[in-house]
């Protein structure tokens, strides 16, 4: 289980058995504050660092998508430039000179 650290948000990782042989608390091995660990507040953090991840991974997936999308247009455009370019010309009628 990983616990942070209240002033300095350092992370460590620990033993349930520790934790609980210390009436849980816990000394920042940092900056040397001890704190009263909440398990209850621990598991709601935690559900918090996965929506987190989640998020990061959907940006992650939005930003992924666009860019393809972008290229994809990119290619489109590029195509019918260059068919027109390279396409016979278009005659025009002597009536309008």
């Amino acid at each position: 289980m990983e616990i942070i650290c209240p002033r300095c948000e350092s992370t460590f990782a620990t033993d349930n058995n520790a934790l609980r042989e210390h009436h849980y608390q816990a000394k920042c091995s940092v900056c040397q504050q001890i704190f009263h660990f909440d398990i209850a507040a621990e598991d709601t953090r935690s559900g918090s660092s996965l929506g987190r991840f989640l998020g990061k991974l959907l940006l992650i997936l939005t930003i992924t998508l666009l860019i393809i999308a972008l290229i994809g247009q990119a290619l489109w455009w590029t195509r019918s430039y260059s068919y027109a370019a390279t396409s016979a010309p278009v005659r025009q009628c002597a009536a309008y000179y």
